[in-house]
């Protein structure tokens, strides 16, 4: 989608819009969803929260500097709830974030400007993957982080077959040595 988006301008303007709205819907899902603990420990009651602030820090390369589209999003943990402010339930929100990034990756999918935008330009949105279709085989090209892992992963395995010359085995083969050490 990133590369779409560096490619069209007009892909760009509609990806932004369809993350904007990604971004309102996850706010508003967090708010439906986010608790609070109230009262005293052994007997505290969990409660909904009333307000948080949640911000998006929108980003449009990755570190290595690759087109990569993508939302950020801070999350308070100050919540307003019951009359004062409390603190988040951050651990029902840590065993929601598979639901909260499928949410944004379903708006996204279903987001029909965008739809419109990248068939107008012969383009065709994977929902399962988020990918444009047309666009897969560039991802790898593009990519200046999987071409670091690349050379990290050529150097390790050189290491390791230079320190075990006489191992017929590379270091992904193995999971565990027995007992004993290798060759025991």
């Amino acid at each position: 989608m990133s590369i779409a988006a560096a490619l069209h301008p007009e892909v760009s303007e509609a990806l932004d819009a369809a993350q904007q709205d990604a971004l309102s819907e996850i706010r508003r899902w967090l708010a439906q969803h986010s608790t609070t603990r109230v009262g005293s420990l052994g007997a505290q009651e969990v409660v909904p929260i009333e307000s948080m602030q949640v911000v998006g820090i929108t980003h449009r390369t990755s570190r290595a500097g690759d087109p990569h589209r993508h939302i950020h999003l801070q999350i308070g943990t100050r919540v307003w709830a019951a009359g004062k402010w409390r603190g988040l339930n951050g651990a029902a929100l840590f065993r929601q974030q598979g639901a909260i990034r499928a949410l944004g990756t379903a708006v996204i999918a279903a987001h029909p400007d965008l739809a419109t935008v990248l068939d107008r330009h012969g383009l065709t949105l994977d929902p399962a993957t988020g990918e444009v279709v047309e666009l897969q085989p560039f991802n790898a090209l593009m990519s200046k982080r999987g071409e670091q892992v690349r050379r990290n992963l050529d150097r390790l395995e050189t290491e390791w077959e230079t320190a075990h010359p006489r191992r017929d085995d590379r270091p992904g083969d193995r999971i565990s040595a027995p007992r004993g050490g290798v060759g025991a």
